[in-house]
């Protein structure tokens, strides 16, 4: 019960941060840089802000354009780039004012070094989770004002989204999922340097190296290797970690890698604060 106390009060201190409402803010601005159409006479990919300016004319009158669809293709790969800067702030934030202003002692001293890494942990995959679900409900609740719903459109076009099996409710368990997991890395950094911008920007290089490198390497050769390397491969994309509620072997091997950091994370966390109620740090 002390421990449950513990991460309650922990993640109060994440939740009434300012960061965290401006992370939500950012998070659903975000989303409308994702790209749900494409202009077949260009093959341009056009992304939710223009198909706004687009809203009136003779496409806009696909399923495409339809807040249902548009809401299935809002968590793009610009989003996942940045999801480890939006989530981070609001922990990182709390952790290093503690260390930098000597707190951190005096809370150990409270709580005890196990409850306070534990607490610190959870509720910093807590509060990413919980960040990125609100920043979806509101970019969903912008998209919904915006753009036509399904019952708007032509009976054909209907049909055509109907075929897209769409499940919102997934959409968003993927969200939290990939919340939950782009805090996972940044806390690990938080473990060896107080220096906020270390903890959001370091995370952000290593994200895009890895994106960078899984581009050149995954897909230039992706063919070549059976199903089971293809998915180890894959598994190392940024937003692989979504595939989990399908039980796909990539989702598999990427929530194992993300287990693996995470614990990792925690103990160090652990071993680096062994001796806060020695000297403070």
């Amino acid at each position: 019960m002390k421990t449950l106390n513990c991460i309650i009060t922990e993640l109060k201190k994440v939740i009434i941060s300012p960061y965290f409402a401006v992370g939500i803010i950012a998070f659903a601005l975000m989303c409308f840089t994702s790209s749900a159409y494409t202009d077949y006479s260009n093959m341009k990919q056009i992304s939710i802000f223009e198909m706004m300016t687009m809203l009136g004319t003779d496409k806009a009158e696909s399923y495409e354009f339809s807040a249902q669809y548009i809401c299935a293709h809002g968590f793009g790969m610009w989003v996942v780039q940045f999801l480890s800067i939006i989530v981070a702030f609001p922990f990182v934030k709390v952790l290093c004012d503690e260390h930098r202003y000597s707190e951190k002692r005096y809370i150990i001293c409270r709580m005890g070094k196990l409850r306070y890494c534990l607490s610190k942990f959870i509720s910093a995959i807590i509060g990413g989770a919980v960040l990125c679900a609100l920043g979806f409900l509101l970019f969903s609740a912008a998209v919904y004002i915006i753009f036509p719903k399904a019952s708007e459109l032509s009976p054909e076009q209907a049909e055509m989204l109907a075929m897209c099996n769409i499940s919102y409710p997934k959409k968003l368990l993927e969200t939290v999922i990939m919340g939950a997991g782009a805090a996972v890395l940044p806390f690990l950094i938080s473990v060896f340097t107080a220096n906020q911008y270390f903890c959001i920007c370091i995370p952000f290089l290593l994200q895009y190296m890895q994106m960078t490198a899984a581009n050149k390497l995954i897909f230039d050769s992706i063919s070549d290797y059976p199903e089971w390397q293809r998915a180890l491969m894959m598994a190392v994309y940024p937003n692989s970690l979504r595939e989990i509620i399908y039980c796909t072997q990539t989702g598999i091997f990427s929530l194992v890698g993300y287990v693996f950091l995470a614990a990792t994370a925690l103990t160090l966390f652990i071993i680096m604060n062994r001796r806060c109620t020695d000297c403070g740090r």
